[in-house]
């Protein structure tokens, strides 16, 4: 599992070609940081916003396909039956299906 699927109208050759010309871009950059000691705080703040995006996304994910779901079997977008019981964060909680986020 490789970024190499997305490129999938690429031959080898150009791909690899592709990413010794990102890692010979990338290169100084972490030579830069590394020598003013700066890396691990910025792996960290860029870890941190990944994160946040990956959630963001997955959560839009998850909303749009109870929303689906819930919309092809006829039922009422509001979770206030939902097996797990989980009302208290408000974005399905008992809230007639609205969102509050």
């Amino acid at each position: 599992a490789s970024m190499n699927v997305l490129f999938l109208d690429e031959t080898e050759s150009e791909q690899l070609s592709r990413r010794v010309s990102f890692k010979e871009k990338l290169l100084p950059l972490v030579k830069g940081l590394v020598r003013v000691g700066q890396l691990r705080q910025v792996m960290s703040k860029y870890r941190g916003r990944l994160t946040e995006v990956v959630t963001l996304v997955v959560r839009t994910a998850v909303s749009a396909s109870l929303e689906t779901s819930g919309a092809e079997d006829g039922t009422s977008t509001s979770r206030d039956g939902d097996s797990d019981g989980d009302t208290s964060r408000g974005a399905r909680g008992g809230q007639g299906g609205k969102s509050t986020s």
